[in-house]
């Protein structure tokens, strides 16, 4: 997995690697610097665009490399650079020494530049860009000169540059990687901070990699009873659709056996595999797992068949859609798996989706306070044990009806084989959205439905 870090996060890394590793801010910049001019080496000609801050600084830094390996260097600039902070005007004044004299912006700077380097603003500007900012970053975006941006693309969420990539420095930016439309490709340089500096760091944010995804077991001799008995309880006579996905997925999840629970009439035999019945409590004693919520409705039967099994189950447990909205986060059962979108989400946190969506990270760890949550949406958030993990899979294409049935189900069954909590939320949220990447690629982004997902699981899941 790779650590990311929030703006905040990355303000504590740097404090750390000055004050307790002895790594001066000029030294981290001259190191930023070389960084950048690396992944700029195949630019002729480049238009260095450097701002007032420290990422200005980092641009001074780059440009000297540059010019220093025998390329074209345009420095340009729409800052007072009698006030740059102290380490940015020690590399200002290294620059000047090297015979380049920044030039005030004009958009003719842009006419024969291969490459822009974006060193305008830094991960510590939120909101708007100030004048005279979002002329620059509208010149930009319309001359199609490729960009690559240093740490964060300059006004990153609010109409800023499009990058085609960004060098993340010192640690890789969360805001970049929910945001690869505008970031493009993202690296990162380390700097030299030491893997020490990065101890006890919050929020702990991880991106997952396919190297951390870890699948039950499947021993040669096994059988239906040894890769577990999985329980849907999903699906009424409005919404029979969502309990036949969930069931489906959740066998195709590897599971041996697959009930499904369901007040719908008519779904008996659907789906051959999957053993279709009425809810009891007798149901449950040979369960592994037990998957709840999708299509459920918010009857008063159906808030009592989920009072019901959140009172009688006590084993590994996904609960999901209705039978969220038909509970409170602080009574839910400690130590299920949990997978609310922001809608649902905003109602257990007693806020709304809107709020949930602008702090996506501080919902997760609340939500995930006492169990192991999934806080679906672009870039899927997986919180668990203090740690968030961001899931790197899935596009618009899985903007569907149903795609968050199929999702459970697959985490049931990956519970039913053994899997724990923490690790069936990781593989079932990355693998749902690889499954989802391979559908996409197949049919396209328009023509995709949810049972599409699962016929690319077997894709996935070779992966």
């Amino acid at each position: 997995m790779i650590p990311l870090v929030t703006a905040e996060s990355m303000r504590e890394l740097d404090r750390r690697a000055t004050e307790d590793f002895g790594l001066p801010a000029v030294q981290l910049m001259e190191a930023a610097g070389h960084a950048l001019a690396r992944a700029a080496q195949g630019a002729a000609c480049a238009l260095v665009l450097c701002g007032g801050g420290n990422n200005g600084g980092d641009g001074f830094a780059a440009a000297r490399h540059l010019v220093a390996a025998g390329r074209y260097v345009v420095v340009a600039t729409a800052a007072n650079l009698s006030r740059l902070p102290e380490a940015a005007a020690w590399h200002l004044a290294a620059l000047r020494r090297a015979g380049v004299t920044p030039v005030a912006f004009a958009p003719a700077l842009l006419h024969d530049a291969d490459l822009v380097i974006d060193a305008l603003v830094g991960v510590g500007i939120r909101g708007p860009l100030r004048d005279p900012l979002p002329a620059i970053v509208e010149a930009v975006n319309a001359s199609g000169v490729s960009v690559l941006s240093a740490d964060v693309p300059s006004g990153l969420g609010a109409g800023g540059i499009r990058a085609a990539r960004t060098l993340c420095l010192g640690g890789t930016k969360y805001d970049c990687v929910v945001s690869p439309d505008e970031a493009g490709e993202v690296a990162c340089d380390p700097l030299g901070i030491p893997p020490a500096a990065w101890a006890g760091l919050t929020p702990r944010l991880n991106l997952l990699e396919p190297g951390d995804i870890r699948l039950p077991e499947r021993p040669l001799r096994g059988h239906k009873g040894t890769f577990g008995t999985v329980v849907v309880i999903a699906g009424s006579a409005e919404f029979a659709g969502a309990g036949l996905l969930a069931a489906q997925a959740a066998l195709r999840s590897g599971v041996g056996l697959t009930f499904l629970a369901t007040s719908a009439p008519g779904l008996s035999g659907r789906i051959p595999e999957v053993i279709v019945r009425p809810y009891s409590e007798d149901l449950l004693r040979g369960a592994d797992a037990v998957a709840i919520g999708p299509g459920l409705g918010q009857s008063a039967d159906a808030r009592s068949l989920v009072a019901a099994v959140l009172g009688a189950w006590r084993g590994p447990l996904v609960i999901d859609a209705d039978a969220l909205n038909l509970s409170k986060l602080d009574t839910l059962p400690e130590g299920a798996v949990i997978t609310p979108h922001p809608g649902e989400a905003g109602r257990l946190l007693g806020s709304s989706a809107k709020d949930v969506e602008a702090d996506r990270i501080a919902a997760v760890q609340r939500l995930a306070a006492r169990n192991v949550a999934v806080l679906k949406g672009f870039r899927t958030l997986i919180g668990a044990s203090g740690q968030v993990w961001v899931n790197p899979t899935g596009n618009d294409g899985m903007g569907t009806g149903g795609t968050g049935d199929v999702l459970t189900g697959l985490i049931g069954g990956l519970l039913a084989q053994g899997a724990p909590a923490e690790q069936a939320a990781c593989a079932g949220v990355y693998l749902h959205g690889l499954a989802g990447d391979r559908a996409t690629a197949r049919l396209g982004h328009r023509a995709m439905a949810a049972g599409d997902l699962i016929n690319a699981f077997p894709d996935a899941f070779r992966a």
